[in-house]
């Protein structure tokens, strides 16, 4: 029995979409926070030259200052 029945045999089928709400949010929120910390951690990497293509890898965007290509788009 999966754990979405249950909830619904428990608490109804108002709170049932409420929580399905809250894990789909969550899971959003994971991946934003996942793709934050991958740009974190390759960032310093790149820029004291560790890892292969690293002139690519430690652009960082005039206007903001920030590593935006890491965060945007995967290294090719």
């Amino acid at each position: 029995m999966s754990l979405v029945f249950i909830i619904e045999h428990w608490l109804g089928r108002t709170l049932r979409g409420l929580f399905l709400f809250f894990v789909i949010f969550s899971m959003f929120a994971l991946a934003v926070v996942g793709t934050a910390a991958t740009a974190r951690l390759i960032f310093p990497m790149a820029r004291d030259n560790i890892l292969p293509r690293s002139g690519l890898l430690r652009r960082v965007h005039l206007g903001t200052r920030t590593p935006a290509t890491l965060c945007w788009r995967p290294p090719s």
